[in-house]
C-alpha cells in the first residue's frame, strides 16, 4: 500500500510534510528532519575556525617565502652590479666610510663591510683588491681629478687610523679624520671633496712648474695633499692643533707624499711664543688662537708659536710661490711674522674675516695695509681667473660694505697677486 501523506503544519511562509506509516509517522519524521538539518550545521560551525587558521598559516608561509626570495634576488643583483663595476675597473667611490678600529680585520680577511651613515643611510663596501673598495652609493671619480694610484691605496690601507678616527674615500683618495668633526671632514666624506675650487686654483697658479706651496692652517691635508698630487710643487704645511696635525701627517704618508710635503706642528705668529689655542668641539677647522677676548668657554691647549721668517730663514723657495692662509682671524699676525717670506710670494690666497681680526685685537684696515705688498687681486667666487684680476683699490672697494668693527661675521676668500695676470 502507498504511504499516507499527513499535513503537520502549514504557515504562510513555510510548509513541512513528513511521511508517516501508521501512528509513529510524525515523531520519526521529526527526528530525521533534525538529523538532516542540524548535524551538518553543527559540523560546519566547528570546522570553520580550523579552516580559517589553516588558510592564514598557508598564506603567511607563502608570503614569507616570497619576501625571502625577493630579498635574496635583490642582494644577488646588487652583488652582480658591484662585480661588474670591479670588472670595469671603476675607481673607489666617495661614500665608503668605516670605523677602522672595528672593520680593519674584516677588510684584511676579504670580508664585506656594512655600516650605517649618520643620517640613517647605509652602504656596502666589498673588498676588491688590496686597499681598494667600492660602494653602492658612490659615484665615479671625475676624470679631471688625479686619482690615488693602486700602490698608494695599498700603503693607505696598511695604516690603521686612530681608534676614534674614520677613513673616507673621495675625489682625492683616502683621508683620515675625526669622527667629531661635523664640518671639514664631514664635508669630505659626504661630498668627496673639500674646497675644490681653491685646489684647482692653486694647481693652475703653480702652472706645472716645480714651485712652492705654503699651506698655513693645513688642517688634515685636504688642500695640501691634492695640490701635491696634482702639481710638481714642494709643499710646506703648517698646523698647530695636535689631532689635526696627526691626521695631516698620516694622510701625507698614506698618499706616499712624505718626500714632497713637509709638515710643521706650529702656530705661525708675529713672534716666537707659547700660544693658547681655543678648540671647537665639532668644527675642526674653527680652532682659534686665544687673544684673551673671549672664546665661548672653549677648551684650550698650549701650542708653539713661530714666525714664518724664522722657520724658513735658511730655505730658498722655488718659484712660483703660492701661499694660502686660513687661520680664523690670525692672518695679520702671521703676515707680520713673514715680512721677508712675503717678498717671495707670487700669489696669496687668504681668508678675509673682519670679525675674526677684531677678536684677535687687530683691525681690517691694518690687514689691508699689509696686503698692499701685492698690486692686484680678486674676491674669490666673483673672479677666480688670474687673467681677470683687479687692482687692490677695486678689490677693497668691493669689500667696503662689510663692517670692520666686528659686528659682521661675514668672510671672504681673497686672491692677491703681484701682477695683473
Amino acid at each position: 500500500m502507498w504511504p499516507r501523506l499527513t499535513l503537520i503544519e502549514e504557515t504562510s511562509s513555510f510548509a513541512c510534510f513528513v511521511t508517516s506509516c501508521g501512528s509513529g509517522g510524525v515523531a520519526s519524521g521529526g527526528v530525521r528532519f533534525a538529523a538532516a538539518f542540524f548535524l551538518p550545521a553543527a559540523f560546519f560551525l566547528l570546522l570553520t575556525p580550523a579552516l580559517a587558521f589553516l588558510a592564514a598559516a598557508f598564506f603567511a608561509f607563502f608570503a614569507g617565502a616570497a619576501l625571502f626570495f625577493a630579498l635574496f634576488f635583490a642582494l644577488f643583483l646588487a652583488a652582480m652590479a658591484e662585480s661588474l663595476a670591479l670588472a670595469a675597473g671603476g675607481g673607489a667611490k666617495h661614500c665608503n666610510i668605516w670605523n677602522m678600529q672595528s672593520n680593519m680585520e674584516a677588510s684584511r680577511a676579504g670580508g664585506q663591510l656594512v655600516r650605517a651613515l649618520p643620517d640613517g643611510l647605509s652602504y656596502c663596501a666589498a673588498r676588491a683588491a688590496p686597499g681598494r673598495f667600492v660602494t653602492a652609493l658612490g659615484r665615479s671619480r671625475p676624470a679631471t681629478r688625479q686619482s690615488t694610484t693602486r700602490p698608494a691605496r695599498r700603503r693607505a690601507m696598511s695604516q690603521t687610523p686612530a681608534p676614534t678616527a674614520l677613513l673616507a674615500d673621495g675625489d682625492y683618495g683616502l683621508f683620515e679624520g675625526a669622527r667629531e668633526d661635523r664640518v671639514v671632514f664631514e664635508h669630505y666624506r659626504r661630498h668627496g671633496h673639500f674646497s675644490p675650487r681653491i685646489v684647482d686654483l692653486i694647481v693652475r697658479l703653480l702652472d706645472g712648474r716645480a714651485g712652492t706651496f705654503l699651506d698655513v692652517g693645513a688642517n688634515i691635508g685636504l688642500i695640501t695633499v691634492p695640490v701635491a698630487e696634482q702639481s710638481r710643487a714642494r709643499c710646506l704645511a703648517f698646523e698647530p692643533e695636535p689631532r689635526n696635525f696627526d691626521f695631516l701627517s698620516r694622510n701625507v704618508h698614506r698618499h706616499g707624499l712624505a718626500g714632497g710635503v713637509e709638515a710643521f706642528r706650529v702656530a705661525l705668529h708675529s713672534q716666537r711664543q707659547t700660544l693658547s689655542l681655543a678648540l671647537s668641539t665639532d668644527n675642526f677647522g674653527d680652532h682659534r688662537v686665544d687673544a684673551g677676548r673671549g672664546n665661548d668657554g672653549r677648551h684650550q691647549v698650549s701650542v708653539r708659536g713661530e714666525c714664518l721668517d724664522d722657520l724658513l730663514a735658511d730655505r730658498e723657495l722655488a718659484g712660483p710661490v703660492v701661499m694660502k692662509i686660513d687661520t680664523q682671524g690670525s692672518e695679520l699676525r702671521i703676515l707680520l711674522g713673514a715680512e721677508r717670506t712675503l717678498r717671495s710670494v707670487d700669489y696669496l690666497i687668504l681668508e678675509y674675516w673682519p670679525a675674526g681680526l677684531v677678536r684677535m685685537g687687530d683691525r681690517a684696515e691694518a690687514l689691508q695695509a699689509v696686503l698692499r705688498n701685492f698690486s692686484h687681486g680678486a674676491v674669490l667666487g666673483q673672479c677666480e681667473e688670474a687673467s681677470a684680476l683687479r687692482t687692490l683699490d677695486e678689490v677693497f672697494e668691493q669689500l667696503a660694505w662689510v663692517a670692520t668693527d666686528g659686528s659682521d661675521e661675514g668672510f671672504f676668500d681673497l686672491l692677491l697677486s703681484r701682477a695683473a695676470g
